[in-house]
């Protein structure tokens, strides 16, 4: 859990404390990214947005809710974006898979035609 001076401190300016406070929930933030995407590349790219606007907004933290959850909330906000955002795409593995399986389609056609034309020269 982080300190609550250090997280005072990083408010009031304090780049120190603020690298500090950073690096004490970057593990946290990937975590919780992970978790969401499900997906190693994006989970990353989001740890790093989130850890952006934490940085840029340090200021607007009230003590209101745990800093822990609100940290929470602005990876999910990001994560929820990173879905709205992403198109559905096929990765390579699955567009290899789809070439070899109508290789075989291919084959199949061919020697279709090869059985015809041996059928007709008999």
């Amino acid at each position: 859990m982080v300190a609550p001076e250090l997280i005072k401190a990083a408010q009031a300016g304090e780049q120190e404390s603020l690298v500090t406070l950073l690096r004490e929930i970057e593990g946290h933030v990937y975590r919780t990214a992970f978790y969401i995407l499900n997906n190693e590349q994006d989970a990353m790219d989001a740890s790093q947005e989130a850890l952006i606007r934490i940085y840029q907004k340090i200021s607007t933290y009230e003590e209101r809710a745990q800093f822990k959850t609100w940290v929470g909330r602005i990876v999910t906000n990001i994560c929820i974006d990173k879905f709205r955002r992403t198109k559905p795409s096929v990765s390579i593995d699955e567009h290899e898979m789809v070439f070899a399986a109508s290789t075989f389609v291919e084959d199949e056609v061919m020697s279709t035609f090869a059985a015809k034309d041996i059928v007709e020269a008999i």
